[in-house]
């Protein structure tokens, strides 16, 4: 089973934490990338502190949607209820987590209820 598949057979609260692997494996293909392709080190290094820092973003962004924590800010609760969209109506659509709105440049975030009719009509 790929990541994905794993992750949605378990159910919706859960930890839901990338193994250390997976990210180490992604630190060194993405700083390898960063040095041959940044003029210097410190354009690499620097590149690479902007690339963790997002990658922390999305990890503990992603494991507060899968606990039973109400964000209080709209923004967290926005994110958290795209992401339910994705794991409870459809996991076809509504895969840009942290940022919602490359979806819409997908043509991944439809209306809710046009899926939720679409799938009814196919039962």
């Amino acid at each position: 089973k790929s990541i994905h598949e794993l992750h949605h057979s378990k159910p919706y609260f859960h930890i839901s934490i990338d193994p250390p692997s997976l990210i180490l494996t992604w630190f060194t293909v993405v700083f390898t990338t960063l040095i041959l392709v940044c003029p210097t080190l410190s354009t690499a290094l620097s590149s690479m502190i902007g690339y963790s820092l997002s990658g922390l973003f999305y990890e503990w962004t992603h494991y507060i949607v899968h606990t039973r924590v109400k964000p209080k800010h709209l923004f967290f609760r926005r994110l958290r209820d795209h992401h339910m969209r994705h794991h409870l109506v459809d996991n076809h659509y509504w895969y840009a987590f942290t940022l919602p709105q490359i979806d819409g440049i997908f043509g991944t975030n439809p209306n809710v209820k046009d899926v939720v009719k679409s799938k009814q009509q196919q039962l």
